[in-house]
């Protein structure tokens, strides 16, 4: 998904759709690992738990546990494109943690999101925003006749060696 927004399989776009963690799988594959293990195949459990552990290890550096107003971070928006964001205003809450204020950096106040700090569209600056094997934005400006900028939008771009090849050409 944060490469390609489309199945691998069938072609089709999958940017939309939610994704869900499948137990199914996870147990089959578990069940198996086991049952090499029990057979003596000790080689295929130990791969399997050292890419569990990398894994997990991965999954919590690219978590948000404290942020203060004005830092920056990682935010994924709602077109699944990372993009740099700085927090607004942090909201206690009784019921979950914080809930977070964020802009987008570059973008229109209006696209402004309260997301909870544990969301998974929320991470540490750099976490996904410093790869250069995901989708960018490129923002594009259009001039009016008085020579002013009178609109912004932006062009998703496959990956940031893209938007560098651009730039080069400008």
């Amino acid at each position: 998904m944060i490469r390609k927004k489309e199945c691998p399989q069938c072609r089709s776009v999958i940017r939309r759709k939610v994704l869900q963690p499948s137990s199914l799988i996870d147990n089959a594959v578990k069940i198996y690992v086991h049952g090499k293990r029990q057979e003596g195949d000790n080689e295929v459990y130990t791969k399997w738990k050292e890419r569990m552990e990398h894994y997990n290890q991965w999954v919590d550096t690219c978590r948000l546990k404290t942020v203060k107003v004005g830092q920056q971070i990682d935010a994924c928006d709602t077109e699944y494109i990372w993009c740099k964001a700085t927090v607004e205003m942090v909201i206690k809450t009784a019921q979950r943690k914080e809930l977070l204020y964020v802009h987008y950096e570059g973008w229109n106040r209006k696209y402004d999101e309260y997301l909870y700090i544990d969301s998974h569209r929320l991470a540490p600056l750099g976490a996904y925003t410093s790869r250069q094997d995901i989708p960018v934005y490129r923002m594009m400006g259009s001039m009016g006749l008085d020579g002013q900028l009178n609109m912004m939008h932006a062009v998703v771009l496959s990956n940031a060696a893209e938007e560098a090849r651009l730039r080069e050409q400008e």
